[in-house]
């Protein structure tokens, strides 16, 4: 499939996913209600924030089989852990202004499928999937 390079030089901000359409958690929400709302937004991807709306962590499907297989805890004490303390405190980012084709090398070369975005601030606005790029290209061609 041709890609046309005017796509790719689109800013990432075109593609965000809304804080309303995916799970955002603050740092006390317990592992079993970051993974209903994961379920219930069908984005295996959850974004821990504080009140300022700093990203804190995320926390992927990926990450949460891997615990359940790696942790000595029953998953019934597992699932009553803070988020936070199970999720990734460092994550990649995207900026609303990286271009897609940087969001795009970084989704190919971690292996990943969504990323938390980040305005010029710093402070969290939403995520981008690589669902909704596919998606728009799709339509496109």
């Amino acid at each position: 499939m041709y890609i046309n390079k005017n796509f790719l030089k689109k800013k990432i901000k075109d593609f965000i996913i809304d804080k309303s359409k995916f799970a955002v958690v603050n740092e006390k929400t317990i592992l079993k209600e970051t993974l209903e709302k994961m379920v219930f937004y069908k984005i295996g991807f959850a974004c821990v924030v504080d009140k300022k709306n700093n990203l804190l962590g995320v926390i992927t499907d990926g990450d949460l089989r891997r615990k359940i297989l790696t942790n000595q805890k029953p998953w019934s004490a597992l699932l009553n852990d803070d988020t936070i303390t199970h999720c990734k405190s460092k994550p990649i980012i995207a900026r609303e202004n990286d271009s897609l084709k940087k969001t795009l090398d970084s989704f190919r070369k971690k292996q990943i499928w969504d990323l938390p975005v980040l305005d010029k601030k710093g402070k969290f606005i939403g995520i981008i999937h690589l669902n909704n790029i596919l998606n728009t290209l799709m339509k496109k061609n």
